[in-house]
């Protein structure tokens, strides 16, 4: 896995999910929780919204209120989920989620099996799976990032194979803005250093926006359209100004790595998981302070935390 050369948290992790590259659970698994039978279990605890959060090993979903310090999981998905990487949601609530099988799978707000499932090109090299990350425009269009085969795959119209594909050279992160446009955190072939390419709505060629970090990390865009570029490297989030190539503000986020993170509707509140332990780091977002851990229910230092999703979603 190439993203691992300046990442020890990524190295260490590369090897994991190679070992767990054919799918299902292991020795990892999370304790029993509550059985999800449907919308009156995912919605339970939900006024202020759901807290999601893929635990590779156990193929699991696992469910939160998304604003209560170190909350107990109010339910599961595990239909058709298989390894999950990242995870995105939309403004109707259907969640996304990036599994380790080629395939994205989509879950209307309060249900717990999937109405669609996308399918990616095939695996890339040492038999992984090609998506990493994914994300939802508000168009409706899914962005999956194959950070592998360095390919960004563009499902509109609610199709379930790629319209378009991008190509960007070990696509890891993605954000978009209130404009729909794209951003992909992508490293250069003669570097190891992580930057970020800008797509405009409906177009396929990038702009290297020259933001440089040690190590890719995740992406968002906060409601003032400010980009937040996550540096495993450096183990901070550094957040740019709209054209800028120099941070105004960093939060840093050390001893965790910004593997993947989101934003509350509110900006409130920022979400990231660190791969391992299996846990989510709450932070105030407006001061950049640790709030709190979300660890019951998650394997913490036996398991892998890949992505995390709020809905509702941030709005941009």
């Amino acid at each position: 896995m190439r993203v691992s050369r300046s990442s020890p948290a990524v190295t260490t992790l590369f090897a994991i999910l190679t070992a767990c590259s054919g799918g299902g659970a292991s020795s990892g698994s999370v304790a029993p929780l509550p059985p999800a039978s449907g919308a009156s279990v995912l919605n339970a605890g939900s006024r202020n919204g759901n807290l999601f959060v893929s635990d590779f090993y156990a193929s699991t979903i696992v469910v939160y209120p998304a604003h209560a310090p170190n909350p107990a999981p109010v339910g599961k998905i595990t239909d058709a989920v298989s390894n999950p990487y990242n995870l995105a949601v939309d403004r109707s609530g259907t969640l996304y989620v990036q599994n380790n099988n080629n395939t994205v799978t989509e879950y209307p707000k309060g249900r717990t099996n999937p109405s669609k499932t996308l399918q990616e090109p095939p695996a890339g090299p040492g038999g992984l799976g090609t998506g990493i990350c994914v994300i939802v425009g508000n168009d409706g269009t899914v962005y999956a990032a194959d950070h592998y085969g360095s390919q960004v795959y563009e499902f509109a119209g609610g199709s379930t194979t790629p319209t378009t594909t991008l190509d960007v050279n070990e696509a890891f992160g993605l954000a978009l803005d209130r404009r729909n446009a794209l951003y992909v955190g992508w490293s250069a072939s003669s570097s190891s250093l992580g930057r970020v390419m800008k797509f405009k709505s409906g177009s396929t060629t990038g702009h290297d926006l020259g933001i440089t970090v040690q190590s890719n990390g995740g992406l968002a865009v906060d409601a003032h359209d400010n980009l937040l570029v996550g540096d495993q490297g450096a183990q901070t989030i550094d957040i740019f100004k709209r054209g800028a190539t120099k941070p105004f503000r960093t939060i840093d986020t050390a001893p965790n790595y910004p593997y993947q993170f989101t934003l509350d509707r509110a900006n409130r509140h920022l979400y990231l998981v660190s791969g391992t332990p299996a846990e989510v780091y709450v932070y105030d977002y407006a001061t950049g302070t640790l709030a709190w851990t979300v660890t019951q229910g998650l394997p913490g230092s036996s398991g892998y935390a890949m992505g995390v999703a709020v809905r509702p979603e941030a709005r941009q």
